[in-house]
């Protein structure tokens, strides 16, 4: 897949209009081919997006409507992106609201399976999840931790290999419960598509094809066989979802397989910096994966800033009060970042892209930021669901829209740690069911209820509804996580919210991740930044024991890693290390404070490409 040497030579001596009318070309070649299956490997910011548009518009000429092209990806923002670059009324979906919608489709054909669920059947919640295993224990009576239970279960479905021996008590369960994984909802897809004979769609896009699992890969294969074909784009070299078993030998077995036509776009035209794009390629060819397919990828353009290497001698001034850490890193970057900036910044992507591996990591030095800046940054919330007394609201409400919902009963149960859960359980599975259960806790719940149904048939405002339910419900009115889930339905039809609980949820997620990338300074996760820009890119915490967490025994999943985060940036990459750190970091990954060792990451990177400077507090503090 890569050029030859003599050709990335002569791509890159070329003249920007050149090089654009170089990629033109290529896309003319993706849009002309009379191919049906086209394969596109598409490193970072090489315009993929803008190629299917112009074959969306292809298919066009050739009368195919556009309600028949179905667009899908993995992660919600992902496809919320291709949403706003593509035609509205082609259908875009994540594979797993896909998933949804044909499960729907074929229950409403009167298919059945294994474990038969209801139309208005729940995706389960991470507590949910827990629950069902905690019951399945029980059921089986299984000497097996809840963690252990719960991997193997979604290792199943997300393989579809090591099928677990309580698979059929699961199924027996989520039936009973009418709820299923988002990992369920993918294999009953695959089962819904193999017994059906006609299509629905005639071409399809699939992208970043490369974080599909096993099971995901089926369904699309699957998908493509009962199409016209289409597109599928992806590059190996930015699979970073491991934890769901993203699988990129599939898109490589796709590589090797002669009936898909294989195109690679070789113009990166986000990275501005041809010492960015070098050093990350050459990171990234440090992969000990022989199987990969290594690529070419060159700047569309380059403003040759070289990458600044800043070593901060300790991320704190007093290691023995820890109550005043001087964190360098907040420091620094709240000294880089240009306040005239951000008050103009009125571009789609952000000024400034602050990366890391952990959350609590980022949220210190977001915090450090704020105060120095007087600014508010952009850092994803902990989410308000997993907030035991919005829990407790949202299953009431869920109540309202059905009182038999076995779901919301287990939940609340779950949430009472004074009741036996397992006792109550084995009733209820007998009964086929926990609304009608001679038991003291159930009872209070269906007397709650009653008093909940009744004010909602009360005038006012949603909020105002809301808030009644917590003073009933006695649940803390001061509770912040209670104040922001109440403010996100606030103004939503009472009716809207008892029927679409489940929809609004997925809504107020997509809209917090759009509050936050609105603003021109961000910090987000690596894994968090797949798809974003931003004009100047810190990345942290670069020494070893955090990223990488060994220097000796790299895993290729951190080369990869580097890879995407690097290439986030447009304009210029900062690189921040901490020769001494004293501020828990390290032991988030259970590694230790003191002395530092350099990441061999800054290692890899060739001297002539990197500026290295070394700041002291007082170095900072005259900044």
């Amino acid at each position: 897949m890569r050029l030859s040497l003599d050709e990335e030579k002569r791509l890159n001596s070329l003249s920007l209009e050149e090089k654009k009318k170089e990629y033109d070309n290529i896309k003319l070649e993706i849009i002309n081919s009379p191919a049906s299956h086209q394969l596109i490997i598409s490193g970072p910011g090489t315009g993929k997006t803008r190629a299917f548009k112009a074959k969306i518009e292809k298919w066009n000429n050739d009368g195919i409507e556009n309600d028949k092209i179905l667009i899908t990806s993995f992660i919600n923002y992902i496809v919320d992106d291709l949403y706003n670059s593509l035609p509205k009324d082609c259908k875009i979906y994540t594979l797993h609201k896909l998933a949804k919608i044909i499960i729907h489709r074929y229950l409403g054909l009167g298919l059945n399976f294994t474990s038969p669920l209801n139309n208005n059947f729940n995706i389960a919640w991470e507590c949910d999840e827990i629950n069902i295993c905690k019951d399945l224990i029980t059921l089986d009576k299984l000497n097996i931790n809840v963690k252990a239970l719960e991997l193997s279960l979604k290792t199943y479905f997300r393989t579809l290999s090591d099928k677990p021996a309580i698979l059929n008590s699961y199924l027996k369960l989520v039936s009973f419960y009418n709820v299923i994984t988002f990992e369920d909802s993918i294999v009953r897809a695959i089962k819904a598509l193999q017994k059906s004979s006609s299509a629905s769609f005639k071409k399809i896009i699939v992208d970043e094809y490369q974080d599909f699992n096993s099971s995901e890969q089926r369904l699309v294969k699957i998908l493509f066989d009962k199409s016209e074909g289409g597109i599928i784009a992806g590059d190996d070299d930015q699979s970073i979802y491991s934890a769901k078993k993203a699988d990129p030998s599939g898109l490589l077995t796709l590589v090797e397989n002669n009936s898909w036509e294989k195109r690679t776009l070789p113009f990166c035209g986000r990275c501005r910096s041809q010492h960015v794009i070098e050093s990350a390629i050459e990171i990234c060819r440090k992969q000990e994966n022989n199987s990969r397919k290594d690529k070419s990828l060159l700047p569309l353009e380059s403003n040759n800033k070289k990458i600044k290497i800043i070593n901060l001698k300790s991320s704190t001034s007093n290691a023995k009060n820890k109550n005043k850490h001087f964190f360098s890193e907040a420091e620094y970057i709240a000294k880089y970042i240009d306040k005239d900036k951000l008050s103009k910044w009125d571009k789609d992507y952000p000024a400034y892209l602050i990366l890391g591996r952990t959350a609590p990591h980022l949220e210190k030095i977001a915090k450090g930021v704020e105060e120095r800046l007087n600014f508010k940054v952009g850092i994803k919330e902990k989410s308000m669901y997993d907030d035991a007394e919005v829990q407790t609201l949202f299953s009431y409400i869920q109540l309202l829209k059905d009182t038999k919902s076995n779901i919301a009963y287990r939940r609340l149960i779950g949430l009472n740690e004074n009741v036996s859960s397992q006792e109550i359980f084995l009733k209820a599975l007998s009964k086929n069911g926990f609304n009608g259960l001679d038991d003291t806790f159930i009872k209070k719940i269906n007397t709650k209820l009653k008093t909940i149904k009744n004010i909602s048939k009360q005038k006012g405002s949603t909020e105002k509804l809301l808030w009644k339910f917590v003073k009933e419900l006695k649940l803390n009115k001061n509770n912040p996580e209670m104040k922001r889930y109440i403010n996100s339905l606030k103004d939503i039809a009472f009716a809207k919210i008892i029927g679409e609980t489940e929809d609004l949820m997925i809504v107020e997620q997509e809209r917090k991740r759009k509050e936050l990338l609105s603003s021109p300074v961000q910090f987000l996760t690596i894994w968090g930044s797949k798809g974003l820009k931003a004009e100047t890119v810190f990345i942290l915490g670069l020494e070893e024991g955090y990223f990488p967490i060994s220097n000796k025994n790299v895993e290729d999943e951190e080369i990869r890693l580097m890879y995407v985060a690097m290439t986030r940036s447009v304009e210029e990459l900062i690189l921040l290390n901490c020769l001494t750190r004293y501020d828990g970091v390290h032991s988030l990954l259970k590694g230790n404070n003191g002395p530092m060792t350099k990441s061999i990451f800054l290692t890899w990177i060739r001297t002539n490409n990197a500026d290295e400077v070394t700041f002291g507090k007082q170095d900072l503090l005259k900044i």
